[in-house]
């Protein structure tokens, strides 16, 4: 193979000899005359840029000489620094002729002699310009020529070079070809098996290591990784460190929250020195299921009337009694310190429950701005409280029954909430109410945000203020309560909202002492009642 390789090699070389041929790319062209015809198509292809540009310019000079136009207009006559010179002289030169001219009662007068010779140089100076722009305009047509003579020269030199290298002896190519393939294919060939052949040479001199066996292996006794001991340690320490860390944080934070915060109603009592009315409990999403139908919160009230939640309403009924002195109150504000404390829900409940008392009642919507009321009871695009204020509709349009509580919703209106709370329409509508039913209850704004509650509770007989367990800040109920001091107003009473009777439990007995018989009693009145319905 290898003597098959330089034979083909030597008949490509005797070729090349025998026809005058030099190395050769596929189109049977030399690889010097490939880089040549490369490098002259380039330059014939900037030489035609060039050549286009100056045409352009010298079409323009001529076109501007045939009809007699302004030649000083031209690129190339503009860019003359010597034209530029010259007509500075030409205006500075007619500048002074017109300074030399006679005034009108003086045309009589011979011209001066300063004038005649200022005019001949203005005539010199414009025989310049006019040479000038000769000059500049020969200049664009020879720079056009020579250009036009470059590029035919190049495209001469390309034609002699692409008739050259090979192309005049076409059966030497044809040759050379053929004798190049085959020697290529030699090569490739030959290669291969050379290299495998080291490979096999390469092979044969390696040695295998030799090897020995010093010791058998034996089970160890125990494992070396890890050591169960050490890491039992390490890790006790690590879980009681964690453990007592996570416990004084833990305990931190809920001290620290339950100081600022109210919890108890003993807590609550001695710090506001009001009475407390009752603690709501938390209602839960499973709460509200009752034979596979979801529940609202009124259909909550009238169908579990011996529930912890229902006790609790009773609880607020009996002590407004019995804080009322020897007229007893029937208008009664809810409120709370801040919004999303659960106001309107327990109006509304409140309301449900006293009315299945047998009182008579009737629950208004005060929230001109966030009317919770009337979009429980689904009364958003009805008359309301507004309308009635405003004098455009009667008690008796807007008021609204369910069950057997009566309901007046906001209602729709364009003027600002204080300035209807505060007229004296307010206060004839709430005695209206008190003279036609036994207790009217409002559920108002939240006092922080707006001044509409800090109104109300100065013409209203009792306020009760709603107060969430474990989050309102007692802060912000000092400052709800001053508020509705400094308008001539009083809170009767506060209720504990929201009451998690299973987070309270992990406080310890000394929080939830107060609530620890009473899920346990009324889970059993839940089940005693639920078996009386189904009997």
């Amino acid at each position: 193979m290898r003597k098959q390789t330089i034979d083909s090699e030597e008949a490509v070389a005797a070729i090349r000899r025998a026809y005058g041929l030099t190395a050769t790319g596929e189109n049977g062209i030399s690889n010097i005359a490939n880089q040549q015809i490369s490098d002259l198509n380039a330059a014939i292809g900037a030489a035609e840029v060039e050549l286009s540009l100056k045409q352009v310019k010298v079409e323009q000079a001529r076109g501007v000489r045939q009809s007699n136009g302004n030649i000083e207009g031209l690129a190339a006559v503009m860019a003359s620094g010597v034209i530029t010179g010259l007509r500075a002289q030409r205006s500075d030169i007619i500048r002074k002729l017109a300074e030399m001219q006679p005034l009108p009662s003086q045309h009589e007068v011979a011209r001066r002699p300063e004038a005649i010779r200022a005019e001949e140089g203005l005539r010199a100076i414009e025989g310049q310009i006019s040479a000038e722009e000769d000059r500049i305009i020969a200049n664009l047509e020879n720079d056009y020529t020579a250009s036009r003579n470059n590029v035919i020269a190049l495209k001469e030199q390309l034609k002699k070079l692409t008739g050259a290298g090979g192309a005049e002896n076409p059966d030497g190519v044809a040759k050379l070809r053929e004798a190049q393939r085959v020697a290529n294919a030699n090569r490739q060939v030959y290669d291969s098996l050379l290299n495998k052949f080291k490979e096999l040479e390469q092979s044969q001199t390696m040695l295998e290591a030799e090897a020995r066996i010093i010791e058998n292996a034996r089970a160890p006794e125990q494992a070396s990784f890890p050591r169960l001991k050490l890491f039992l340690v390490a890790s006790l320490g690590l879980g009681l460190g964690l453990g007592l860390g996570g416990a004084f944080v833990a305990e931190y934070l809920i001290f620290h929250r339950l100081q600022s915060t109210f919890v108890t109603p003993v807590q609550l009592e001695q710090t506001l020195g009001l009475p407390m009315l009752a603690s709501v409990p938390l209602l839960c999403v499973d709460d509200f299921e009752r034979n596979g139908d979801r529940l609202d919160i009124l259909q909550y009230v009238l169908a579990n009337q011996f529930s912890h939640f229902a006790e609790a309403l009773r609880c607020i009924r009996i002590g407004l009694r019995r804080t009322d002195g020897a007229k007893a109150a029937k208008v009664i504000q809810i409120t709370s310190a801040l919004p999303g404390e659960g106001k309107s829900t327990l109006a509304a409940t409140l309301a449900l429950s006293s009315a299945l008392s047998g009182a008579r009642v009737v629950l208004i919507d005060c929230d001109f701005r966030r009317p919770m009321t009337s979009k429980l009871f689904h009364l958003e695009k009805t008359g309301g409280l507004i309308d009635l204020l405003a004098g455009r509709a009667k008690w008796d349009e807007i008021a609204n029954v369910y069950s057997s509580l009566t309901i007046v919703p906001v209602g729709n209106g364009a003027r600002s909430s204080l300035d209807l709370i505060g007229s004296s329409r307010m206060i004839e509508v709430l005695k209206f109410a008190s003279e036609q039913y036994d207790l009217v209850f409002l559920d108002s704004p939240p006092i922080l945000p707006v001044s509409d509650a800090a109104v109300i509770s100065s013409i209203a007989d009792k306020t009760i203020l709603m107060i969430e367990w474990n989050k309102t800040d007692r802060d912000l109920v000092f400052q709800a309560i001053d508020s509705v001091h400094l308008s001539k107003g009083a809170v009767t009473g506060v209720v504990l909202n929201k009451v998690n009777l299973t987070t309270i439990r992990s406080y310890g007995y000394e929080y939830s002492k107060f609530f620890a018989d009473t899920e346990k009693y009324y889970e059993y009145a839940d089940g005693q009642s639920s078996q009386q319905g189904r009997s």
